[in-house]
């Protein structure tokens, strides 16, 4: 089962969304986020693949670091249910940021009829790594859409506080071009 990101309810609450790239059928939006001084992503694209087959390429935990921009690894995966695990992630940043470490909970679940969704939300834990920043404010959601013409359109909709003291430049560059060259590299696997 897969991973990425929680729809909290952050995502009903943004300010309005701001179009910050357009580029290769790819769009990013980013919104202001009540309580927090970093900014939640909003990233559609159209895959060359079915519905059935994006969505349990998305759900398998050990496909991640194939296609999601700066997750290194998923580790310590515990499957609570048929759609519904926990594990570590490691968030890797440019030099000089420290890699972060969040321990998530997942849950994939059809919403409609030709639709499914993959949440993701960390949660609290008291392991810690060293050499590793701590993460415990980040949540997501995958939106999987039947576009017809066997092809499938994916919505990710993520916020993080990556902890700790980060540059601004970093925190900026991260919140486009993670989904961007996520959903690059997803379309590359996919979309043979």
């Amino acid at each position: 089962m897969m991973c990425f990101v929680l729809l909290g309810s952050f995502v009903f609450a943004q300010s309005e969304w701001k179009l910050e790239k357009d580029k290769n059928d790819i769009k990013i939006w980013l919104a202001d986020t009540p309580g927090s001084p970093y900014k939640t992503f909003k990233a559609t694209t159209i895959i060359n693949a079915d519905l059935e087959t994006t969505y349990a390429y998305i759900k398998d935990l050990n496909k991640i670091t194939s296609y999601y921009q700066g997750i290194s690894d998923v580790s310590d995966i515990k499957q609570l249910s048929e759609n519904e695990a926990t594990y570590f992630l490691e968030l890797e940043f440019p030099w000089p940021v420290k890699t972060r470490r969040a321990y998530v909970k997942s849950k994939a679940s059809p919403v409609e009829v030709g639709a499914y969704e993959i949440e993701t939300v960390a949660i609290p834990t008291d392991s810690e790594k060293e050499d590793r920043v701590k993460v415990t404010n980040m949540s997501s959601i995958w939106k999987l859409v039947n576009a017809g013409n066997g092809k499938t359109q994916v919505t990710t909709i993520a916020h993080m506080d990556p902890a700790g003291s980060i540059p601004g430049w970093v925190a900026n560059a991260f919140v486009v071009d993670t989904p961007f060259k996520s959903l690059q590299n997803l379309r590359r696997i996919l979309g043979k």
